[in-house]
């Protein structure tokens, strides 16, 4: 037998943390909460590093990412610790303090050791309504009731408000300047809504919608509430293939800030004449339902005397294209009452370069008349745009009888090609060479 003897020369493996405690301070219950860190490799050598399983409880616990990995000689890797923890019962305004050491194992070297700490408290939100109440609303009609959310602890309260299953149910965030909420509230003058910039800032935010079409601007207006244009061109184009159905799903996330009031204003919009009763589909994220947060929502969808169909018509993505060639849609106007009725649309409110035109806006109909109102729309800018008009019945020009909502996501035109260079055949002197390629819109 023999021995071979084997020699090598090791050297320490050096890393340090970035910081020597990781405090997460108070923080939302229900709510993951991540904070980083450097390891940093002040040595010669690669560091190799492993945490250990950090510690969990009932309550919740820590995750770090990455649990294992290298770090070169003279660099840093961040590691991430996130937390989650929800108090036993989640009773509003109860806390848990959450701690642990976190235990990393360097190959060849010093282990190190990191604490850390997080305090998850559950916020304490209340409705400031006792009810939310619509009264009487004309089917396709719009009535809006504030919703005023109040947060008296000193971290944000994040909510879900779950209206899948009410599409007569809508929800926004109520306007602060008081001159323009009352202008809105008499539904007396055409709007131009252009998103805002910062609209991801919003503490208002549709979290959940199909992935074949945007979120829907006129949700609660069911089936055959809108008209998109662009959807039925892109049917003809391809044939008038069916395009299977996805159910809407339509929550909201509401982020009330710590220690102050949110004020939102829910509305109804009946597509026929019954009645609506709901408990508030609101609950914090993460956590029991509250029963501060309970609160009835009662109305009643009367019958209509004027029928308009669709009261928002949504003409979808729509290139810039001179005036002479406008998308077109229609809608239509029946009298639902036993007596005739004089209508209009009084387009002297729609802003000039709104980009929508529509034939006629006005007449009189007989008790069961319908009419065709031709809506034409040709971009002027780029932008999305959505135009409310009033619509007034039996020469009654101070009270709107309706409110239509024209809406269109004005684009410039883009052209690309299937490919991105042309390479033509090898061909014989006194020969052609050909190659085909695509122009795609």
């Amino acid at each position: 037998a023999k021995n071979l003897h084997c020699k090598a020369d090791v050297q320490e493996a050096r890393a340090v943390m970035s910081t020597k405690r990781l405090d997460f301070g108070t923080i939302p219950a229900g709510i993951a909460k991540e904070r980083t860190f450097l390891i940093k490799n002040p040595g010669p050598a690669e560091a190799v590093f492993s945490f250990d399983d950090p510690p969990e409880s009932a309550a919740g616990g820590f995750i770090i990412k990455p649990m294992r990995g290298a770090v070169r000689a003279g660099g840093s890797m961040e590691v991430s610790v996130e937390v989650m923890g929800v108090p036993p019962g989640g009773a509003p305004g109860a806390s848990v303090e959450l701690t642990a050491t976190l235990s990393c194992t360097i190959r060849m070297g010093k282990p190190l050791k990191l604490p850390v700490r997080a305090e998850c408290r559950v916020p304490e939100v209340t409705v400031e309504e006792d009810e939310i109440g619509f009264g009487g609303v004309v089917a396709g009609a719009t009535n809006w009731q504030p919703l005023t959310l109040r947060n008296a602890s000193v971290v944000p309260a994040t909510l879900h408000l779950d209206l899948t299953s009410h599409p007569d149910v809508l929800v926004g965030l109520m306007a602060t300047d008081e001159a323009a909420e009352a202008a809105a509230a008499a539904d007396d003058r055409a709007t131009t809504v252009i998103p805002d910039e910062d609209a991801e800032e919003s503490p208002l935010q549709l979290i959940s919608f199909p992935s074949q079409s945007p979120p829907a601007t006129s949700a609660g207006l069911g089936e055959g509430a809108e008209t998109d244009a662009g959807a039925q061109q892109q049917a003809e184009m391809i044939g008038g293939r069916h395009v299977p159905k996805v159910e809407e799903k339509r929550i909201y996330s509401v982020l009330v800030p710590p220690e102050a009031s949110l004020s939102l204003k829910l509305g109804y919009a009946p597509r026929e004449a019954a009645d609506l009763m709901l408990e508030l589909p609101l609950c914090g994220v993460g956590l029991p339902p509250a029963p501060a947060l309970r609160r009835v929502v009662h109305g009643e969808g009367l019958k209509p005397r004027l029928q308009l169909s669709p009261v928002i018509t949504q003409m979808g993505s729509c290139i810039l294209r001179a005036a002479v060639f406008p998308y077109e849609t229609t809608a239509s106007v029946t009298n639902m009452d036993t007596e005739p009725l004089a209508w209009q649309i009084d387009t002297s409110k729609m802003p000039s370069d709104c980009g929508f035109t529509l034939s006629p806006s006005s007449g009189k109909l007989r008790p069961n008349e319908s009419t065709t109102i031709k809506i034409a729309f040709a971009a002027v800018q780029t932008g999305p745009v959505d135009v409310a008009v009033p619509l007034y019945i039996d020469d009654n020009n101070k009270t709107p009888y309706l409110t239509p909502h024209f809406l269109a996501n004005a684009v410039p035109p883009r052209l690309t090609f299937d490919r991105p260079e042309l390479v033509l055949p090898s061909v014989p002197l006194g020969h052609t060479a050909k190659a085909s390629f695509y122009v795609i819109n």
